[in-house]
């Protein structure tokens, strides 16, 4: 998924009336959405993360739902919102490419004078109240748990 997809690259052209000149994929992400680095011929860049099936589709939606909920300082501007019945929804935010990133492909490197950052946000984070309009997360090891508990001999046995 290097290449930006024609049909992507057209519904972004047209929403933002400006030709794409450039599109770099960065070196993270997990999932299997699109996401790209875009670069507009007035040097303008957003990011952009596109949904591929209907899993992706509800990840970026739960996304799309917290982004849009907080107002803080350290996430993404979300610049647009695009769901069409017809499309899988796609999300264009403020690009931060050119910050630093702990996590890649090759594993996470904090920066020794960024840990004191990390735990204030993450402070922050932990005073955040929850957002009604998300999905309540169901743990899917709860059923194995809740069986062990029920019989623990054989887990007990494991070595």
């Amino acid at each position: 998924m290097d290449e930006l997809p024609q049909s992507l690259k057209e519904s972004i052209e047209t929403i933002f009336r400006k030709k794409i000149t450039k599109w770099i994929k960065p070196d993270f992400g997990l999932s299997s959405t699109y996401r790209f680095s875009i670069t507009f011929e007035d040097l303008n860049r957003v990011f952009v993360k596109a949904a591929t099936d209907a899993e992706t589709t509800q990840w970026l939606k739960t996304e799309y739902k917290i982004l849009s909920s907080l107002n803080i300082d350290f996430i993404p501007k979300i610049i647009k919102w695009i769901e069409t019945p017809s499309n899988y929804p796609i999300l264009i935010m403020e690009d931060l490419s050119e910050a630093y990133w702990p996590a890649n492909k090759n594993g996470v490197k904090w920066r020794k004078k960024h840990i004191p950052i990390l735990i204030e946000k993450i402070k922050e984070i932990s005073n955040i109240n929850s957002i009604p309009a998300l999905p309540h997360l169901k743990n899917k090891n709860y059923s194995v748990w809740e069986s062990i508990a029920v019989n623990p001999e054989n887990f007990l046995k494991l070595k």
